[in-house]
């Protein structure tokens, strides 16, 4: 009987821990929806190859390192210029999905490489600050 009871009790436990996950993909507050993000990008990135592509891949960054830096509790200050590259960056990503030739590659290219610089550092500095090791620390590990 004692083990049929055992059983019960492991199953319960792994149901909570599944709807904890589940529940951190869904939360903007968690780092499990950033995580997500970044997969979505790096399939896109993988994936798309036409012109416009560049674009979407532009805008799912720019989605992703608002939320990371959401998430990661950034200061309002840093968000705010984050704001301003988010600016530049979509401006980088209409002016190379209107230019003609690859002219704008170097800008698109330095917008990106900006982006996912900053976010990183950020949830690493909210992770090591946090009291204990959880569910949220190593999602964010993951995702920086």
């Amino acid at each position: 009987m004692a083990g049929r009871g055992q059983q019960v009790t492991e199953r319960d436990r792994s149901a909570r821990a599944l709807r904890r996950l589940l529940g951190s993909l869904h939360s903007s507050d968690s780092y499990g929806l950033v995580l997500l993000m970044i997969v979505l990008t790096y399939v896109l990135a993988t994936t798309l190859a036409q012109r416009w592509a560049v674009t979407v891949l532009l805008v799912v960054q720019i989605a992703t390192v608002w939320l990371a830096l959401r998430t990661a509790q950034a200061p309002r200050g840093l968000r705010l210029v984050a704001n301003g590259l988010f600016v530049l960056t979509a401006a980088a990503a209409v002016a190379h999905l209107v230019a003609q030739g690859d002219s704008t590659m170097p800008y698109v290219f330095t917008a990106a490489s900006v982006l996912y610089v900053v976010a990183p550092f950020w949830i690493v500095r909210h992770i090591a600050y946090r009291r204990a090791v959880d569910q949220e620390t190593m999602l964010g590990a993951l995702a920086a």
